[in-house]
């Protein structure tokens, strides 16, 4: 397990590469993700760009998703974020060695918790 062994930098480098294919247009706002990491944790969030008359740019910011790793078991859980910015364990999924499984989950969005 080579992802088990790397440092919580190089999933975060990981996560940034998943973040930049993710870039898209849509409803006239360009979105872009960002990975935003602490010790334990990496969280993705979207911010959508907005255009307006003046030369003012309006960002807006919205959780994702939550990684967050657990060094005792060295597993990786996920997390969905509610209206309000609090994060639950998403249980669809079991926590991973690696991430992999977790960014698919988030891909595919199958319960439509994570916000795209």
């Amino acid at each position: 397990d080579v992802e088990r062994s790397r440092g919580l930098g190089d999933v975060y480098k990981r996560q940034q590469k998943w973040c930049a294919l993710k870039e898209h247009s849509r409803h006239g706002a360009l979105s872009h993700f960002e990975a935003q990491t602490t010790n334990i944790h990496v969280t993705v969030v979207r911010v959508d760009i907005i255009p307006t008359e003046t030369t003012e740019i309006t960002r807006m910011k919205r959780f994702v998703a939550r990684f967050r790793y657990t060094k005792t078991t060295g597993k990786w859980t996920l997390y969905w974020p509610d209206n309000t910015g609090k994060f639950h364990r998403y249980k669809s999924i079991p926590g991973s060695k690696i991430i992999r499984p977790l960014l698919e989950a988030v891909d595919h969005n199958t319960e439509s918790l994570f916000t795209w």
